[in-house]
C-alpha cells in the first residue's frame, strides 16, 4: 500500500559546482496547482527555466520556493567591471551642478559606483548544458528529501483521514438506524391521519395521496445514505492507492456532505439531527486535513 504525499515539506542538499560549493534548499506548501519559484545567483540566471521545469515535473502540486546558494567563486564566473568614461560623464554632472546651485557637493564614489551602467559584469564562459548536469543532481537529492518528507507527512494524514471517515461511517449507520426508528412512529401516525380522512362524509382521496407522497418524501432517507456508503468506500479506495489524490479526496468529501445535509432535512427526531450535527463538523475536519494533501 502506498501513501498520499502531503505537500508541506522542506529538503536540503549540497554539492559542487564548478569548483564552488552550492547549497540547494526547497520548501513546499499547499496551494491548488502547482507554482515554483526559483532564487538564483547570478551566476545561475541561465538554468532557472531547466530548474523550475524539473521540479514541476515531480510534484503535481504545491507551491514550491527553491534557494540555491553559491559559496566561494565558481570557476568562469562573471566578473565586475569599471566603466570609467561614464563614471567620468556622472562626475561631471555633479560638477555642473555645484556651479549651478553656488555650493559643494561631496562627490561619494560609493554613490558614483551605484550609478548605472558604472559597474559592468563581463560574462565568464558558459556552458549552460554542463553547468545543468552538474547542479541536477545535487536538485534531486533536495527534492527528493522533500517528498520523503512529504509521504511521511502524508502516511501520518492518511492514518488520522481513515479513521475520521470510520468514525463518519458510524455516525451515518446511526442516522439511518434512528430515522427507520422514527419512520415506525411517523407511520402509526400517518396511519390515523388516514383513518381520520377516510372517516370524513366525503373522503378527499387527493389529500390522502399527497399525505402519502410527502410521508415517502419526507422521511426516507436510503436513497442518501446508500450514494454517501458509495463515497466513503471510493475515499478509502483512494487513500489506499495513494499518488496525487488531494482533488479527488475533496470532490468525494464534498459529495458526502451534500448527501449528510439532504439526509439532515429529513430528520423526525433530535436524534437524527444530532448525529448529522456530528458528522458535519466530522467532514469539515477532513476537508480540512485533505487541503495538505497533493
Amino acid at each position: 500500500m502506498s501513501f498520499p504525499r502531503s505537500m508541506t515539506g522542506f529538503g536540503r542538499a549540497e554539492g559542487e559546482w564548478r569548483g564552488a560549493r552550492v547549497t540547494v534548499e526547497i520548501r513546499s506548501l499547499n496551494h491548488r496547482f502547482i507554482d515554483v519559484r526559483v532564487r538564483l545567483p547570478h551566476d545561475m540566471s541561465a538554468l532557472e527555466l531547466p530548474v523550475v521545469e524539473y521540479i514541476r515535473s515531480r510534484l503535481a502540486r504545491g507551491r514550491v520556493e527553491a534557494l540555491v546558494t553559491v559559496t566561494g567563486a565558481p570557476e568562469g564566473r562573471a566578473l565586475p567591471s569599471l566603466n570609467l568614461p561614464v563614471a567620468r560623464r556622472y562626475i561631471s554632472f555633479l560638477r555642473q551642478l555645484q556651479e549651478e546651485l553656488g555650493q559643494s557637493l561631496e562627490t561619494d564614489p560609493v554613490l558614483i559606483l551605484n550609478m548605472r551602467d558604472v559597474i559592468l559584469w563581463e560574462e565568464g564562459s558558459r556552458d549552460t548544458e554542463a553547468d545543468w548536469e552538474a547542479l541536477k543532481p545535487i536538485l534531486e537529492k533536495a527534492l527528493q528529501e522533500l517528498i520523503e518528507a512529504g509521504y511521511a507527512e502524508g502516511e501520518r494524514l492518511s492514518a488520522d483521514l481513515k479513521q475520521r471517515i470510520e468514525h463518519l461511517g458510524s455516525l451515518t449507520a446511526e442516522i439511518k438506524g434512528a430515522q427507520s426508528n422514527d419512520l415506525g412512529a411517523y407511520q402509526e401516525r400517518l396511519g390515523e391521519r388516514v383513518k381520520e380522512l377516510m372517516a370524513r362524509p366525503d373522503p378527499d382521496p387527493v389529500r390522502l395521496a399527497q399525505e402519502v407522497a410527502y410521508f415517502a418524501e419526507r422521511c426516507d432517507c436510503t436513497e442518501e445514505m446508500v450514494r454517501f456508503q458509495a463515497h466513503r468506500e471510493r475515499f478509502i479506495e483512494l487513500l489506499d492507492r495513494g499518488g496525487p489524490i488531494g482533488r479527488s479526496l475533496d470532490f468525494l468529501t464534498q459529495e458526502m456532505g451534500r448527501e449528510v445535509n439532504t439526509a439532515a432535512s429529513k430528520a423526525l427526531s433530535a436524534a437524527v439531527s444530532h448525529a448529522a450535527v456530528e458528522a458535519k463538523s466530522e467532514i469539515e475536519k477532513i476537508r480540512e486535513q485533505i487541503q495538505n494533501l497533493e
